[in-house]
Protein backbone atom coordinates (compact mmCIF):
# COMPACT_ATOMS: atom_id res chain seq x y z
CA UNK A 1 0.00 0.00 0.00
CA UNK A 2 1.04 3.75 -0.57
CA UNK A 3 0.77 6.88 1.12
CA UNK A 4 -1.72 7.91 -1.04
CA UNK A 5 -4.78 9.69 0.80
CA UNK A 6 -6.96 6.55 0.16
CA UNK A 7 -4.47 4.71 2.41
CA UNK A 8 -6.14 3.95 5.59
CA UNK A 9 -2.41 3.34 7.12
CA UNK A 10 -1.20 6.83 6.06
CA UNK A 11 -1.62 7.47 10.13
CA UNK A 12 -0.19 4.68 11.48
CA UNK A 13 2.87 5.21 8.92
CA UNK A 14 2.82 8.91 9.64
CA UNK A 15 3.26 7.87 13.19
CA UNK A 16 6.28 6.05 12.96
CA UNK A 17 7.81 8.79 10.65
CA UNK A 18 7.21 11.37 13.30
CA UNK A 19 8.80 9.12 15.74
CA UNK A 20 11.53 8.73 13.10
CA UNK A 21 11.57 12.79 12.88
CA UNK A 22 12.94 13.09 16.58
CA UNK A 23 15.48 10.40 16.69
CA UNK A 24 16.75 12.51 13.51
CA UNK A 25 16.53 15.39 15.35
CA UNK A 26 18.33 14.06 18.45
CA UNK A 27 20.89 13.23 16.24
CA UNK A 28 21.14 16.76 15.11
CA UNK A 29 21.85 18.18 18.35
CA UNK A 30 18.32 18.65 19.15
CA UNK A 31 18.32 16.38 22.64
CA UNK A 32 16.02 18.32 24.66
CA UNK A 33 13.07 17.81 21.93
CA UNK A 34 10.76 14.95 23.15
CA UNK A 35 7.72 13.01 21.94
CA UNK A 36 4.82 12.06 24.56
CA UNK A 37 2.20 9.59 22.93
CA UNK A 38 -0.14 6.75 22.97
CA UNK A 39 -3.53 5.77 22.04
CA UNK A 40 -6.15 7.86 22.85
CA UNK A 41 -8.92 6.38 25.19
CA UNK A 42 -11.40 4.80 22.62
CA UNK A 43 -8.06 3.26 21.33
CA UNK A 44 -9.32 4.93 17.56
CA UNK A 45 -6.46 7.83 17.54
CA UNK A 46 -2.94 8.48 18.37
CA UNK A 47 -1.94 11.31 20.21
CA UNK A 48 1.22 13.41 20.50
CA UNK A 49 3.15 16.29 22.09
CA UNK A 50 6.00 17.23 20.62
CA UNK A 51 7.59 20.15 22.44
CA UNK A 52 11.33 21.28 24.26
CA UNK A 53 12.18 20.31 28.25
CA UNK A 54 13.09 22.69 29.53
CA UNK A 55 16.59 22.08 31.56
CA UNK A 56 16.32 18.24 30.98
CA UNK A 57 12.98 18.39 32.62
CA UNK A 58 9.37 17.66 31.20
CA UNK A 59 7.10 20.92 31.10
CA UNK A 60 5.09 21.06 33.84
CA UNK A 61 2.26 22.71 32.17
CA UNK A 62 -0.59 21.10 29.96
CA UNK A 63 -0.41 23.69 27.56
CA UNK A 64 3.18 25.16 27.50
CA UNK A 65 4.29 27.67 24.32
CA UNK A 66 7.16 25.42 23.41
CA UNK A 67 4.97 22.61 22.59
CA UNK A 68 2.30 21.04 19.89
CA UNK A 69 -0.18 18.55 20.15
CA UNK A 70 -2.13 16.59 17.93
CA UNK A 71 -3.86 12.72 16.64
CA UNK A 72 -4.43 11.09 14.04
CA UNK A 73 -5.90 8.59 12.78
CA UNK A 74 -5.47 6.45 9.41
CA UNK A 75 -8.95 7.93 8.33
CA UNK A 76 -7.86 11.61 8.87
CA UNK A 77 -7.45 14.41 6.16
CA UNK A 78 -4.68 14.79 4.04
CA UNK A 79 -3.80 18.14 5.98
CA UNK A 80 -4.11 17.09 9.44
CA UNK A 81 -0.60 18.74 10.12
CA UNK A 82 -0.23 21.77 8.83
CA UNK A 83 3.57 22.02 9.02
CA UNK A 84 3.94 18.89 6.89
CA UNK A 85 2.92 16.31 4.04
CA UNK A 86 1.61 12.82 5.43
CA UNK A 87 3.67 11.58 2.62
CA UNK A 88 7.23 13.57 3.95
CA UNK A 89 9.78 11.41 4.94
CA UNK A 90 11.36 11.73 8.47
CA UNK A 91 14.61 14.05 6.88
CA UNK A 92 12.24 16.23 5.51
CA UNK A 93 10.13 16.24 8.30
CA UNK A 94 12.94 17.54 10.53
CA UNK A 95 13.75 20.03 8.62
CA UNK A 96 9.91 21.42 8.31
CA UNK A 97 9.45 20.93 11.83
CA UNK A 98 12.33 23.63 12.57
CA UNK A 99 11.33 25.66 9.94
CA UNK A 100 7.64 25.97 11.41
CA UNK A 101 8.47 25.77 15.47
CA UNK A 102 12.29 27.64 15.41
CA UNK A 103 11.16 28.69 18.92
CA UNK A 104 10.86 25.13 20.01
CA UNK A 105 13.96 24.10 17.85
CA UNK A 106 16.13 26.78 19.43
CA UNK A 107 14.98 25.51 23.27
CA UNK A 108 15.28 21.96 21.97
CA UNK A 109 19.39 22.37 21.29
CA UNK A 110 20.24 21.74 24.07
CA UNK A 111 22.32 18.54 25.60
CA UNK A 112 20.71 15.91 27.04
CA UNK A 113 22.50 12.65 26.95
CA UNK A 114 19.91 10.72 29.34
CA UNK A 115 17.09 11.60 27.49
CA UNK A 116 18.53 10.81 23.97
CA UNK A 117 19.60 7.54 25.17
CA UNK A 118 16.39 6.20 24.91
Amino acid sequence: MSDSTDDPMRGHRMARRLIRMVALLHERGYESLYLYCGMSGSGSNWRYAIGAMDKARWPRRSRDPLQIFNSMNGGDEPAQIDWASLVDTPEVLADQFIAAYPEIGEAAHARNPAYVAW
